[in-house]
């Protein structure tokens, strides 16, 4: 945000896009390696004196998933079962290796990045640059209100993002009895068109505001996650197809929006309140799992949705929130537009 400022709205949502190139992949290279379900090979679970149906309400395992797929297939307690196909141990181990090796790969041209940004530092200590920002002299009170009023936003928002693609083919397995690769070919679905939503904003957000977007997006989701109650209760499959659409569609553009919105209309966005925003994103999606984990096993895999339909509601009322914050800021505190020349320095702390 410092190197592009209220300029930088078409690369703010290409560096999300990227992204999102990442979760369209992930599941087409993760299917490969997953146990199949009775459908996909005709398994045969059986015990000392009795025939099983996998679907049987047992205690059911919902307590992790991968980002769009199930890890942890341990479907039936106190009960041994054997199978009558060879092929009953996971190669998920592969997937992970591939995720290992691609996270390594990708810090080599991060550490480039940073030895040379040490050395151009060196070269251009004193080197001036324009900046084109805007700066408000809110009172210390007001800013904490922002701020905890974004945090809440992010925290929410990225609870429900991670949330759908970690547990949206489990809930598909165990609510409606799909396979695991329909699963996580529904998952893709998801991820292919958040990825195209979010290359379509590269030129969205030149021509609408980000405010107007969140406002669109969070009413979208609401209604879709709505949608997908609905479905689900009455097991109609077409409908779970167009949620995936229409989910991965509304939740493409919030995040990097928001973060335009507090630049545009709020604060600048600077390290440290990036920061807050990473860490309000990580609590988020850190507490949502163990919450909805412990419904879907305890209770009903329905509470998937219940969750996240609760939780958008709760986003529509926190971007109002929002909203009028923004407008008493504009109203009650001056505002000034930063054009002038600043030290590189000081480029530099905001980074």
């Amino acid at each position: 945000m410092y190197t592009w400022g209220r300029e930088g709205n078409s690369f703010m949502q290409a560096l999300h896009f990227s992204f999102a190139i990442g979760g369209i992949v992930s599941p087409l290279a993760t299917s490969p390696f997953l146990l199949d379900t009775p459908e996909d090979s005709n398994y045969t679970f059986t015990t000392d004196d009795t025939h099983i149906s996998p679907y049987s309400d047992y205690n059911i395992n919902v307590s992790y998933y991968t980002n769009t797929t199930i890890i942890n297939s341990s479907i039936f307690d106190n009960a041994s079962f054997s199978l009558t196909n060879d092929l009953d141990k996971s190669r998920l181990y592969i997937a992970y290796c591939i995720t290992a090796a691609m996270n390594i790969s990708c810090t080599i041209p991060l550490f480039i990045m940073y030895l040379r940004s040490l050395k151009q530092q060196r070269l251009n200590s004193k080197k001036k640059t324009a900046v084109n920002r805007i700066t408000r002299e809110h009172t210390f009170g007001f800013k904490i209100l922002i701020l905890v009023c974004l945090c809440q936003f992010m925290a929410v928002y990225c609870a429900m993002e991670e949330t759908f693609t970690a547990y949206f083919a489990s809930f598909c397995v165990t609510q409606l009895a799909w396979s695991k690769v329909q699963g996580s070919y529904a998952t893709s679905l998801y991820w292919a068109v958040f990825g195209l939503a979010r290359f379509s904003g590269i030129w969205v957000v030149k021509y609408v505001s980000p405010t107007k977007i969140i406002c669109v997006l969070t009413i979208v989701l609401c209604v879709d996650l709505g949608v997908l109650y609905v479905s689900s209760s009455f097991s109609i499959d077409g409908g779970i197809w167009a949620c995936a659409v229409f989910t991965g569609a509304s939740m493409s553009l919030i995040y990097p929006s928001l973060i335009l919105l507090t630049e545009d209309k709020l604060l600048p966005v600077s390290g440290k309140i990036m920061s807050l925003f990473i860490m309000a994103s990580s609590g988020g999606t850190i507490a949502n799992p163990i919450i909805l984990g412990y419904l879907m096993e305890t209770f009903t895999p329905m509470w998937f949705t219940y969750l996240l339909f609760g939780e958008s509601v709760v986003l529509i009322i926190l971007f109002l929130v929002l909203v009028l914050i923004a407008r008493l800021s504009e109203s009650r505190f001056n505002v000034s537009k930063s054009r002038g020349i600043v030290k590189e320095e000081t480029a530099n702390e905001h980074v």
